[in-house]
């Protein structure tokens, strides 16, 4: 389990639960989740989004498997979701995408990580751990070698290469996504008014409406 940031670096790992674990279960006793449910990451003082906006917390985003919490965004659930949860759904996932990328570049660089590791759970560990290191470290020299991140034209994603070279692996799977849905009233405003935000003409995008209504991510 990590976070990522917008250049595809891993700024906080977990390494070491078993695939049979929930999302949100590895998230409750992991120490990323700890300081997320704690409010202790160290994050900058709520801001508004704009110059009469509410300020609101700096915030994580995850997916529909982990809990919300007032600094831990996920989508609105449900099949018939009205337009505005859907620009937001839409929104989170496209910022999403960061983190998928940044573990499909990993895996497409080491060849390791595209079948099942034999070997021994801590040396398992000091191979990943290594592994993000390394990552972290040709993403702060700009070196792709050849690995192409997802990228965005008049909001339409284009698919990086890295995920024709980890298509069919087997080495690292999705884990089983069972989060609660429990969340404080609190929690839930933050996330209406960053869904209010992403519909204004402040914190709109000028094509969100046309893949929204098209079913486009």
């Amino acid at each position: 389990m990590a976070l990522s940031d917008a250049d595809f670096k891993f700024t906080a790992v977990d390494i070491g639960s078993y695939g049979s674990e929930s999302d949100g279960g590895i998230l409750s006793k992991s120490l990323i989740g700890q300081k997320i449910s704690d409010d202790t990451f160290s994050l900058p003082s709520p801001q508004p989004l704009s110059s009469t906006g509410t300020p609101l917390p700096y915030v994580f985003l995850g997916d529909d498997a982990f809990p919300q919490r007032h600094n831990l965004l996920k989508p609105y659930k449900g099949n018939f979701l009205q337009k505005t949860d859907r620009v937001f759904n839409y929104r989170l996932s496209r910022a999403r995408m960061t983190v998928e990328n940044s573990f499909g570049i990993m895996a497409a660089r080491w060849r390791i990580f595209h079948s099942v590791i034999e070997a021994d759970v801590d040396l398992v560990k000091q191979i990943t751990l290594s592994a993000v290191i390394l990552h972290n470290y040709l993403m702060n020299k700009k070196d792709f070698n050849n690995i192409t991140p997802d990228r965005f034209e008049d909001g339409r994603v284009q698919h990086g290469n890295w995920r024709d070279t980890v298509q069919n692996d087997n080495g690292m799977i999705q884990i089983p996504r069972q989060g609660t849905n429990n969340y404080t009233q609190y929690s839930a405003q933050v996330r209406n008014h960053f869904r209010d935000y992403f519909n204004s003409e402040d914190g709109r995008l000028s094509w969100q409406d046309h893949h929204v209504d098209a079913g486009v991510r």
